[in-house]
């Protein structure tokens, strides 16, 4: 059995002369700090991805601004919904009154004879805007009136209401819709199947 050789303590080759007595503990932390440099250690994996820290920081920082954007837009959207929330109330007409509604681009509700909110919609680039939609839903033109109503849109006179608020963007249309959805009408999110037209719940989107 051949011996192993002995490793000595002090593996240091000679022409590494450190004079460790000389050695200052945290000589450059303080630059550190005040230069705003920070340490992460990246999982091997991720490093790869990655060929410096500029690589690393343009990421982040890319992240960090549509994060901003995404929470900005948000806040907006939670305004406007808030905005639509308090708008005035308003009846269907009855038969040979005039609909009164803007003709602008905008997202509604509509409201039952028990004050349930029954209906969240939205316009997507209607002439006549806001009125047209309540209009075909008048008239049975709508997916909403077939569905919930049976075609026969001669049901909202009878006692169904109406608040809208205008909004020019189509991307704030249809996240506004999407949002007051989530908050009024949860069951109009649905997984695709068929729902019943009973009248006294949520109608299918």
């Amino acid at each position: 059995m051949k011996n192993r050789p002995q490793r000595t303590h002090n593996e240091l080759r000679p022409e590494y002369d450190f004079d460790y007595s000389k050695a200052i503990r945290g000589k450059y932390y303080q630059r550190l700090l005040k230069q705003g440099a920070n340490v992460v250690v990246l999982e091997p994996d991720i490093a790869k991805a990655f060929r410096d820290s500029a690589a690393v920081n343009d990421v982040l920082r890319s992240l960090l601004e549509r994060g901003g954007i995404m929470s900005s837009e948000l806040r907006k959207i939670e305004r406007l919904f808030k905005n639509l929330c308090k708008q005035q109330v308003r009846g269907f007409p009855r038969l040979h009154k005039e609909l009164n509604a803007s003709k602008e681009q905008g997202v509604y509700l509509i409201v039952n004879c028990n004050d349930r909110i029954v209906h969240v919609g939205r316009t997507r680039g209607a002439k006549q805007g806001i009125y047209q939609r309540l209009k075909n839903h008048l008239y049975g033109s709508s997916s909403f009136t077939r569905g919930y109503l049976a075609s026969d849109g001669s049901e909202l006179r009878k006692g169904y209401k109406y608040r809208y608020l205008e909004v020019k963007e189509p991307r704030e249309r249809a996240l506004l819709e999407s949002y007051a959805i989530a908050h009024l009408c949860p069951l109009h999110i649905g997984t695709g199947e068929e729902q019943s037209s009973s009248r006294s719940g949520a109608p299918r989107s």
